[in-house]
């Protein structure tokens, strides 16, 4: 089984592919958990094939999270039949007017039938001590194709993972919705960290002033240069 096909980035994968990296089980079990593009069925399957062809190891998480689980083979087993059983749930007759098929959230479910007993299975891949190499660095203009809330693009100014909650901290420049540059500091899911690309098309109206951006932080052109030129984008495009 292809471990790169479950991240759903095609530069990561390049990336990842021209590197020739190699990933072990609990690696390849994030980067499966992550992908959001595959069915629940399809990520189980793919479980099934890690357990059966990749050495076990240990389960290393942040001092943050206290867990009982040790190997991610036993982990994934255990999974496995938690998110079986929650499907079983969700399509028992019986829960049929409890919820509105139109406002659908994979969580209400998890209230019906969840105890103490699940909580180190249904945290499984949060505060995972892990960390995927990308190709993205300062300066470059990306987006996330499969966002469901935004597919703005933006230009990166600094990684940082975040292992205490497996996620990914974010510093870069954007437009805001009153179309204004913005610097922010945000925290992408690691299953939405792991979709960004490169973003190829062309910058329209004030999406322009993420070029001057770009093009400052890579050392194409002077601050002075960069603050100038976004101005007057801003002018042009009020």
């Amino acid at each position: 089984m292809n471990i790169l096909g479950y991240i759903d980035s095609k530069d990561i994968r390049k990336y990842l592919k021209e590197k020739e990296h190699g990933f072990n089980a609990l690696e390849a079990a994030c980067i499966v958990n992550s992908c959001n593009t595959v069915s629940i069925e399809k990520k189980h399957k793919a479980y099934k094939w890690i357990i059966k062809h990749m050495p076990d190891c240990d389960i290393k998480k942040d001092r943050m999270w206290k867990s009982s689980l040790t190997s991610i083979h036993s982990a994934l087993k255990d999974y496995i039949k938690y998110e079986d059983e929650l499907i079983e749930e969700f399509l028992n007759p019986h829960h049929a007017d409890t919820f509105d098929p139109d406002k659908l959230d994979f969580m209400e479910i998890k209230k019906w039938n969840v105890d103490e007993s699940d909580w180190d299975i249904d945290d499984l891949f949060k505060g995972l001590d892990i960390e995927i190499p990308t190709p993205f660095k300062k300066g470059d203009l990306v987006y996330n194709p499969y966002g469901s809330d935004n597919r703005d693009p933006f230009v990166i100014k600094k990684i940082q993972y975040n292992h205490v909650f497996s996620d990914v901290n974010i510093e870069a420049y954007h437009i805001d919705d009153n179309g204004r540059l913005k610097k922010s500091k945000d925290m992408l899911y690691f299953s939405d960290y792991l979709a960004l690309e490169y973003y190829r098309d062309e910058l329209k109206g004030k999406y322009k002033m993420l070029e001057k951006v770009r093009d400052h932080m890579k050392g194409k052109i002077e601050l002075a240069d960069c603050i100038n030129d976004c101005h007057k984008i801003m002018n042009e495009y009020s």
